[in-house]
C-alpha cells in the first residue's frame, strides 16, 4: 500500500489525519462511514470508531496527515512519520475495517435478537393477559352452569399401568407427553383435533364410545377412570365441544362460544351435529350429561394431582389389584369400583339408532 520511507496520506480509499484530542485517524472512503452530518474515523490507539461532526473537519480540529508531519520539527517530523507507517502496517495486518464489520454485524445481530426476544415477551404478555380475561369470563359464565346442572365431577379415562405416575405427576397434555417420553404413554395417537396442550375431559360420564374402542385396542391391559374435581373449569382455559373435539368444526365453534356465558351450556341444549338436530328432550339422561355422548371439554395445561377426587375400576380383583401397589397410597386419592363407568350411557339405543 506505501513504500518503507513514505506514508499513504490519502491514496487506497484511505484518508489519514491527526486530531489533538485523538491522535492519529483513519477515515475509510465508504458509505457505512458517513452521513450528511458526521463521519467516521477509525483511532489508531484502540482502532475503536470514533465519529466526527463534518464541521470539525479541518484545522485546529482534524489535521491533514501530511500538513501535520510538514509543520513538525524536522528531527521530530522524521519520529511521527515512523510512527505512522508502523500505524498504517498494523491497520493492514489486523485487518481493522473487517473487523469492524464483524463487530457490526454482530452487534446488529444482538440488536435483532434483543428485539425479537422483547417482541417475544410483549407477546407472550399479550397473550397471557388475553387468556387472563378469557378465563375471568369463563369462571363467570362456568360457575352457574356448573351448579345450574348439578356438575360434580370430569371424567379422565387411562390406562391402569399409567395411574402411579399420573398420581405423582398429573395429568400432562400431549405436547409434555412428547417431550417427556420416548414413546409417550397415550391413549389416542392421532388427537385429529389438534389441540394437543389440552386434556380431553368428559362431564359427568365416559365417552363411552371411544373408551370402548380403545379397550378393543388393548384388550388384556387393565383401565381405569379418574374422577376430576370441577374446579378444573374455573382453573384452567378450557373449551366446550358440544360433540367429540375431533369432529369436524367441533372445535372452530367451540372457539367462537369461548368466553362467552353460554359456552358450557351449549352441551346441555338440544345441538345440530353430525348426526342431525338432537332434542334433548328426547333423550333418558339425567340433568348433568352433556346432551351428546361425546361432548368434550379441552382442559389446556398440566391438571395437578390435587384435582383428581377419586378412580375407579371396573371389578373388585383390578381394585384389589391397585391397592397392593405402593403408588396406591399417594395423596390418600380414594378408589372405588364403578362398572357403569365401563359401559354404554342410558341413551346408547338413541345413538345408536342414529347410525343406522
Amino acid at each position: 500500500m506505501c513504500s518503507n520511507s513514505e506514508p499513504n496520506y490519502n491514496d487506497h480509499g484511505q484518508w489519514w489525519g491527526f486530531s489533538p484530542k485523538h491522535g492519529w485517524l483513519v477515515h475509510v472512503r465508504d458509505a457505512r462511514y458517513r452521513d450528511d452530518k458526521s463521519i467516521v474515523f477509525f483511532r489508531a490507539k484502540d482502532w475503536r470508531r470514533v465519529r466526527v461532526p463534518r464541521s470539525m473537519w479541518g484545522p485546529p480540529d482534524l489535521i491533514f496527515a501530511r500538513n501535520y508531519l510538514d509543520a513538525l520539527p524536522e528531527d521530530e517530523r522524521a519520529l511521527r512519520k515512523a510512527e505512522l507507517l508502523q500505524i498504517q502496517a498494523e491497520f493492514e495486518e489486523e485487518r481493522i475495517v473487517e473487523r469492524d464489520e464483524q463487530r457490526r454485524r454482530e452487534s446488529q445481530r444482538r440488536r435483532q435478537a434483543e428485539q425479537e426476544e422483547r417482541f417475544r415477551q410483549e407477546e407472550a404478555a399479550r397473550r397471557e393477559a388475553k387468556e387472563k380475561r378469557k378465563l375471568e369470563r369463563q369462571i363467570v359464565s362456568v360457575k352457574p352452569s356448573i351448579q345450574e346442572h348439578e356438575i360434580t365431577e370430569l371424567i379422565h379415562f387411562t390406562q391402569t399401568q399409567h395411574l402411579g405416575s399420573i398420581l405423582k405427576s398429573g395429568l400432562l397434555p400431549r405436547d409434555e407427553l412428547d417431550q417427556r417420553f420416548s414413546p409417550p404413554p397415550i391413549n389416542d395417537p392421532e388427537r385429529l383435533d389438534g389441540e394437543l396442550t389440552a386434556i380431553c375431559c368428559s362431564i359427568s360420564f365416559p365417552n363411552y364410545q371411544m373408551f370402548y374402542r380403545f379397550r378393543r385396542l388393548h384388550e388384556n391391559v387393565p383401565w381405569c377412570v379418574l374422577s376430576l374435581h370441577t374446579s378444573v373449569l374455573t382453573d384452567f382455559r378450557c373449551l366446550f365441544c358440544i360433540e367429540n373435539a375431533a369432529a369436524t368444526g367441533a372445535v372452530w365453534n367451540a372457539r367462537r362460544r369461548d368466553g362467552k356465558p353460554d359456552a358450557l351450556n351449549a352441551l346441555f341444549r338440544d345441538i345440530s351435529c353430525k348426526r342431525g338436530f338432537i332434542r334433548r328432550i328426547e333423550l333418558p339422561i339425567p340433568k348433568c350429561f352433556p346432551t351428546h355422548p361425546q361432548a368434550e371439554v379441552l382442559a389446556y395445561g398440566i391438571i395437578a394431582p390435587r384435582y383428581i377426587q377419586r378412580v375407579y375400576f371396573l371389578n373388585a380383583g383390578q381394585l384389589n389389584w391397585w391397592k397392593k401397589q405402593p403408588q396406591a397410597d399417594i395423596d390418600g386419592i380414594p378408589a372405588d369400583i364403578r362398572p357403569e363407568y365401563f359401559d354404554k350411557r342410558v341413551d346408547w339405543e338413541f345413538w345408536k339408532s342414529k347410525e343406522d
